[in-house]
């Protein structure tokens, strides 16, 4: 038994794209005017580069409360120890060992 044929598929209009009004070309933004960013420092020269001291060193008697006051979770101040820098807003208060070196700005 051979299958009935099909009848071939009418044959669609053409399908012409509507134009659009193009919009005017748009003004570049302004500049910002806010101060440049420096980066966070990463490594020892770079924090005296960018005017840090070394204020203190932590010890048994010594915290680092004591060194910085106030400011020893705040974003200027920095935390070393083996090459490593953590600054002030990520130290866990439980995580500062004897021998870190506080680095505040002048």
């Amino acid at each position: 038994a051979a299958a009935p044929k099909r009848k071939p598929a009418p044959a669609r209009p053409a399908v012409t794209p509507v134009r659009r009004p193009t919009a005017a070309p748009s003004r570049p933004a302004p500049a910002r005017t806010s101060p440049p960013q420096t980066r966070r420092p990463t490594t020892v020269p770079e924090l005296k580069a960018q005017g840090y001291r070394l204020r203190g060193t932590v010890s048994k008697s010594v915290t680092a409360s004591s060194i910085a006051g106030a400011r020893w979770n705040a974003a200027d101040t920095y935390y070393v120890i083996r090459n490593k820098v953590i600054p002030g807003t990520q130290i866990n208060a439980a995580r500062i060992e004897k021998g870190m070196g506080v680095w505040m700005k002048k």
